[in-house]
């Protein structure tokens, strides 16, 4: 305001009040132009033209009725008031744009009344200024959502639109003619039952579900951990003529687009009402091109099982014919020694192609079961080597473990020499026995057991063990998987190795 004059209209019922206010300006030096109307026309004359600054009055002037109709106006005012009038004065001071001063009978009210007018003032001007700033922050707030590439929508109570954004136009609506509309008609009608707070929250009467297992709604009202987030929806296009004939509009017109939405309720609190819920505010994602590429992912991994699972059985085929070529040559061979060793390496070729065999067989294209896996090996052995007509039995005690192929392997290769070892030596002259093949987890330790109750091994084996190329291939063995070696004291033969394991 600064040192600009001050218009103030003094309707005053007392004219006699008028005059010694206009005293104390005066003499005060105050910047006040005091005007004195003598009607409502002349006061409302001059408030349609703008020249007042604020109004001072009482609850007497015209008959009370200036007072009546001035509380109505977004005008600063100062209400003079007697003793006997405070019952009113609450009706008519609604803001921090007006106040009210109680007459003293020797108007001492209006030494203090210049100070009320400059804080009326003061106030109103605060007002308009954080109005004016609420307007300029809303508009940049929706000049925001405007130009989001989401749907950003609010419905009421009841369903129905009161604001979608301009984003809405990528389904081919546009914005106000879905406004007083419900929302169901932007879903696809197979859509509705699934999303709908009227129609699923009955299936949900008298039941605890919590935040995880809370149903998903496009009018959702609930905030907190229970609001609707990560729900898809399949959306209506609206098809139009003026679509271009390529490019997006084509997509939008005729592709079936699904929607990611997040919503929550919003309320208002009421006097004497608690809370009272008002509606739904969301956004709706565009996931259609994900949910494409998600579909082409889906389709080539497929397309590469099918092919991992292909090779696996190839790579089993070829294994296969060449363990049945060794099985075939052994047959031509007259020395029983060089006759083991065609059997030895039939077998090692058999364990791997077992290998193969149970990868293309299975689930997970990377991830074999151990437990399945080396019961296969150790049958094939005992088949093999004539155990079981010999007597011999299985004692078979592996966990259900599961391993890639870089550790199965080796491990296969490794349980096919021990095993074999005491099918040919720990048995002589159709002696009975029995072999255990344990495997098992401690923490991060697996550890492989392979014992047999049997004779031992031979004494020349026994001496010069590292000359042997089964000794020899177990050590490289147990140094792929990062293992240690121990034989144990006991009956027979007995070896364990430890290696690190990586739970997968």
């Amino acid at each position: 305001m600064g040192s600009l004059k001050i218009t103030v209209l003094f309707a005053s019922s007392d004219r006699e009040e008028y005059v010694a206010f206009q005293s104390i300006v005066t003499a005060q030096g105050y910047p006040f132009l005091l005007r004195y109307p003598e009607s409502i026309g002349e006061i409302d004359s001059l408030l349609q033209a703008g020249v007042v600054d604020i109004v001072v009055t009482d609850l007497k002037f015209q008959n009370g009725s200036f007072a009546d109709w001035l509380f109505l106006w977004p005008f600063p005012f100062v209400l003079l008031a007697d003793y006997n009038d405070r019952d009113r004065i609450d009706d008519i001071i609604k803001d921090m744009s007006c106040g009210f001063l109680i007459r003293d009978a020797e108007r001492r009210h209006l030494e203090v009344l210049p100070i009320l007018v400059k804080k009326v003032l003061r106030d109103h001007e605060a007002r308009k200024h954080q109005s004016l700033e609420l307007q300029v922050r809303e508009q940049q707030y929706l000049d925001l959502v405007q130009a989001l590439p989401d749907v950003v929508y609010s419905v009421d109570e009841n369903g129905y639109f009161t604001f979608v954004n301009d984003a809405v136009r990528e389904l081919g609506y546009e914005p106000v003619e879905l406004i007083g509309k419900h929302f169901t008609v932007i879903l696809e009608p197979e859509e509705v039952p699934k999303v709908s707070r009227s129609i699923v929250l009955k299936q949900f009467e008298g039941k605890v579900t919590g935040p995880t297992n809370a149903p998903k709604l496009f009018d959702e009202r609930r905030r907190g951990p229970r609001k609707t987030t990560g729900l898809e929806v399949r959306l209506r296009t609206k098809k139009r003529d003026s679509f271009p004939p390529k490019g997006e509009g084509e997509r939008i017109g005729m592709v079936i687009s699904y929607g990611e939405v997040d919503a929550a309720g919003f309320f208002e609190k009421e006097k004497g009402a608690g809370i009272k819920l008002k509606g739904s505010v969301g956004i709706i994602h565009d996931i259609t091109q994900r949910k494409a590429e998600q579909e082409l992912l889906k389709e080539a991994l497929k397309e590469k099982n099918l092919l991992l699972k292909e090779i696996h059985h190839r790579v089993k085929n070829n294994l296969q014919i060449i363990s049945s070529l060794l099985n075939l040559q052994r047959g031509y061979i007259r020395d029983p020694e060089d006759a083991k060793l065609f059997l030895d390496s039939q077998m090692q070729v058999r364990s791997m192609a077992i290998l193969h065999e149970h990868l293309y067989q299975g689930d997970r294209i990377s991830r074999i079961d151990m437990r399945s896996y080396l019961k296969t090996l150790c049958e094939n052995l005992f088949e093999a080597y004539g155990a079981y007509t010999q007597g011999v039995k299985l004692d078979f005690q592996v966990e259900e473990i599961i391993f890639d192929i870089t550790t199965a392997t080796p491990l296969g290769l490794l349980v096919n020499e021990l095993v074999s070892n005491s099918l040919k030596y720990a048995f002589p002259g159709q002696q009975e026995g029995t072999i255990t093949v344990q495997l098992f987890t401690a923490k991060d330790t697996c550890i492989l057991m392979v014992t047999d109750d049997g004779v031992g091994l031979p004494e020349e084996f026994r001496k010069d063990q590292s000359a042997t190329l089964g000794y020899q291939l177990i050590h490289a063995l147990i140094e792929q998987l990062e293992g240690t070696l121990e034989t144990l004291p006991q009956r027979g033969t007995a070896y364990q190795i430890c290696f690190p394991y990586r739970s997968r």
